[in-house]
């Protein structure tokens, strides 16, 4: 948050009001939209349990490196794609056996 709001102190330089001044807009937007962004993650774990926020939590990473591949221009590694995979299949996982629990019958 903090470097996308000096850019433009940097590149008016530290010393100025008018540098600080235009640093103020960009400061307060990406404030705002980081404040917003992480209340709605936090109200939304607020309607779930434990355990569906702990699998929801393990996909923070993959969603990372997803951003910062799209917006930011960052190349992947092939280890880094794997292991986005295993975290999803993990994700996956946990969700179809919550979704199709195995029933034991009485005598096994």
């Amino acid at each position: 948050m903090i470097p996308v709001a000096l850019v433009p102190v940097a590149v008016m330089g530290p010393a100025t009001g008018q540098a600080w001044a235009a640093a103020a807009g960009p400061a307060m937007l990406v404030a705002a939209l980081y404040l917003g962004a992480f209340g709605l993650f936090t109200l939304g774990m607020r309607h779930a349990s434990a355990a569906q926020a702990g699998v929801i939590y393990c996909l923070e990473p993959v969603v990372a490196i997803g951003a910062a591949a799209l917006w930011l221009g960052e190349r992947l590694s092939a280890i880094q794609y794997v292991g986005a995979a295993l975290v999803v299949a993990g994700v996956a996982l946990e969700i179809a056996a919550r979704a199709f629990p195995v029933r034991l019958r009485s005598g096994e």
